[in-house]
């Protein structure tokens, strides 16, 4: 009896791992992978251990299938099978396959997915539809691995050579050697037909939980890509990606410690904060610090599921016994570079060169007393904390009091940090904690303010400056830098636009050969008050302060200051640091900071980058408020309230900015709610949890980087309760 010809046609593929996911800063929509768009494909990804919800979601269409019989449909990729049933007598249907095992480490599966499908029992009546046939069966994966044989039994266009081949290459095989008849495999039922209906492109990660409270769009792929590409020898347990990736990021990333004041280049403070994870990974700037490097650890390992990794903070540390520092190698003489020239990395412990830490932030694993250090070490989480500081610390008291620590750490002095918040946006709509209660020192907090107000002193920074008229603000349109003839010929690393509360962050990072630059400009939305902040809160961190309390005429490392109101200079504060193949200018203009780095220049052109960008801001120095671009939603009406598992949307007034290029970034400190989709004026939320939930909302012009910030609420609420 000829078999009925069945034809499947796959529209769609969803990987349904309960996971969001985003690339390039935007949250990744649905479908996975489109039949309209058939090479173009999105990555998706699941949680290890959770194989009943990792689910790939199939857009079926069929015909030919009777009802109350089910095909069995099973992809292929790699070593592994997902298989699951179309329903007969359906035409368009929803069919969930599941993985036919486990999937327990870290790991990509990447490339094509080869789709098959198999007739399988019919429904109440298992023996009576299980039809012989005089040809050989053959599993799925021998099929798929012999694609010359296409056989579909009954199908009139099959000739008897056909068939006598495919009979003959079947007892050729191992099988034959058993039984005449080939058993099926046990991912396909006894079928009539096996027959490939798709190949799909697919690329699926296996992460060990949901990325970390610092990713607010979801997982990262880019992230994904990079540690199962270059970091991480995949598949990998938990284990083996905190060591492959504490060795990594210490050893093989490029970046060297900033020998010359210990500053952070990726936005982290000693506490933790917003880290700029998309240039670490580029590794944009070269240098980095402790902060930095514990930011990274406890980013990248949020980031693949890892969320029991706390940051770790010790207050005094002191002098650092010999070890490998980041990019450094051997070392026990941490600022080799401050004082304008090149001391030994390695010194006597007793010689008036040997500098140390006046504190050290780490990671370690929450609930266990294992310490990581990607900075000095390193170390991959296996000593205890006792035992790290005994290794890390030179505790020699005799060495001690010394100027910027009057004694060494010890484990009693750790205490835990906020950690990352944020790897997307510098700041939030409300301000970060001082420092987490526990590391509460009354004499450390006073020699900081202390710190801070000698710099002020020394820098003829008087309070009024503090509140300079908020109403004059600069307004222009940032060129690209390699519009300048400065750096013609040089190539773009990376650009990227970070929003906060109070104000955007445009950074560009440059290179020709080994000379790299750093351009940052932020552009405060309420005045002059932000800028100054970022400025000092960067002195008062590193000891980029040490030059104006102790300032050298001899050396190379300075800091200058211009500063003034009147019509020759109206620039606010203008600082300059430089030492052994680096130099930095910071500036601030009214509402608008400058940072400019240089690395490794043949000639220090970072001053006259400065100028340039200074002269376009004194040129843009305007009390015409409607420059800024205004944030009117149009959706929904607040206050709004939205049941518990709806969605709601946030839209802003597309007409209201005329010849504005502009778009619209959010901001939550809490899981009430899911980002699903977006566009640069519309989200779409999902809710979670039933609670009174703020919403903060930041409209930026691309070109000006003025920004207005709007907060609304979200009233979820149970519609059973």
């Amino acid at each position: 009896m000829e078999t009925p010809k069945i034809d499947v046609k796959i529209k769609a593929l969803n990987v349904k791992g309960g996971i969001k996911t985003c690339i390039n800063g935007k949250v990744i929509p649905g479908p996975n992978w489109d039949a309209s768009s058939r090479e173009t494909h999105n990555p998706g990804v699941f949680v290890i251990g959770n194989e009943f919800d990792n689910i790939i979601s199939l857009e079926i269409e069929q015909e030919g299938l009777e009802s109350g019989k089910t095909l069995k449909i099973t992809g292929i990729i790699d070593d592994l099978e997902f298989s699951g049933e179309i329903e007969g007598g359906i035409k368009e249907q929803t069919v969930f396959a599941r993985p036919e095992k486990s999937i327990d480490k870290f790991c990509c599966k990447k490339g094509d997915m080869v789709w098959k499908i198999g007739y399988s029992k019919e429904k109440g009546h298992p023996e009576e539809n299980r039809e012989e046939t005089d040809d050989p069966e053959e599993t799925l994966e021998e099929k798929g691995d012999s694609g010359e044989i296409q056989e579909e039994t009954g199908d009139p266009e099959v000739t008897s050579e056909k068939k006598e081949e495919a009979i003959k290459t079947a007892e050729q095989s191992e099988q034959s050697e058993q039984s005449e008849t080939i058993e099926p495999s046990e991912t396909i039922e006894p079928s009539e037909t096996i027959e490939t209906v798709e190949t799909i492109p697919v690329e699926i990660y296996w992460t060990f939980d949901q990325p970390g409270r610092m990713f607010k769009r979801g997982a990262w792929i880019e992230l994904l890509e990079f540690l199962s590409g270059k970091v991480i020898s995949t598949p990998a347990s938990k284990e083996e990606c905190i060591s492959g990736i504490v060795d990594y990021f210490h050893f093989k990333h490029g970046l060297k410690y900033d020998s010359f004041c210990g500053a952070s280049h990726y936005g982290v403070f000693e506490h933790g904060g917003f880290f700029n994870l998309k240039a670490y990974l580029a590794g944009s700037v070269p240098i980095a610090n402790c902060y930095d490097q514990a930011a990274a650890l406890q980013a990248i390992l949020g980031g693949i599921g890892i969320n029991d990794i706390g940051w770790l903070f010790l207050e005094p540390f002191g002098y650092l016994n010999k070890t490998d520092l980041l990019g450094r190698g051997e070392c026990n003489n941490p600022f080799f570079l401050k004082n304008g020239h090149h001391d030994p990395e390695v010194v006597d412990e007793d010689s008036v060169l040997r500098t140390g830490f006046a504190n050290h932030a780490f990671c370690g694993l929450l609930n266990k007393d294992n310490i990581l250090d990607a900075c000095a070490g390193p170390h991959p989480g296996n000593d205890t904390a006792e035992k790290y500081v005994g290794q890390a610390v030179d505790s020699n008291l005799e060495l001690y009091p010394a100027a910027r620590f009057d004694r060494p750490g010890k484990k009693e002095d750790i205490v835990i940090g906020y950690g990352v918040v944020d790897v997307e946006r510098i700041e939030a709509a409300n301000p970060l904690p001082f420092s987490p209660e526990r590391a509460k020192d009354e004499k450390m907090d006073e020699k900081k303010a202390e710190k801070l107000n000698k710099i002020k002193e020394l820098l003829d920074y008087p309070a009024k400056y503090e509140s300079l008229d908020p109403y004059t603000f600069v307004c222009c349109n940032w060129p690209d830098p390699l519009a300048n003839l400065l750096l013609s010929g040089w190539t773009l690393d990376l650009e990227q636009v970070r929003v906060g509360w109070n104000g955007v962050l445009k950074q560009w990072c440059v290179h020709e050969g080994d000379e790299r630059i750093n351009i940052e400009i932020y552009v405060s939305n309420s005045g002059p008050a932000p800028v100054h902040e970022r400025i000092f809160k960067t002195l008062a961190a590193t000891t980029l302060n040490e030059c104006v309390h102790c300032p050298n005429p001899e050396s190379g490392r300075h800091i200058s200051r211009v500063q003034g109101l009147n019509p020759e200079n109206k620039r606010h504060i203008t600082l300059t640091a430089s030492t052994e193949n680096y130099s930095q200018q910071l500036s601030a203009i009214y509402n608008v900071g400058f940072n400019v780095e240089g690395f490794n220049l043949e000639t220090d052109i970072t001053q006259d980058l400065l100028d340039w960008l200074e002269n376009l801001a004194l040129n843009g120095v305007t009390e015409d408020w409607d420059k800024f671009p205004k944030l009117k939603l149009i959706e929904p009406t607040f206050p709004a309230d939205v049941a518990l598992g709806e969605t709601f949307t946030c839209r802003t007034d597309p007409e209201i900015n005329e010849n504005k290029n502009t778009f619209l970034e959010f901001f939550t400190s809490n899981k009430n709610v899911s980002l699903e989709e977006e566009s640069d004026l519309t989200f779409k939320f999902k809710t979670l949890i039933p609670e009174h939930t703020p919403i903060g909302l930041v409209l930026t012009d691309r070109e000006t980087l003025l920004s207005t910030s709007k907060e609304v609420f979200i009233n979820i609420y149970d519609p059973e309760n």
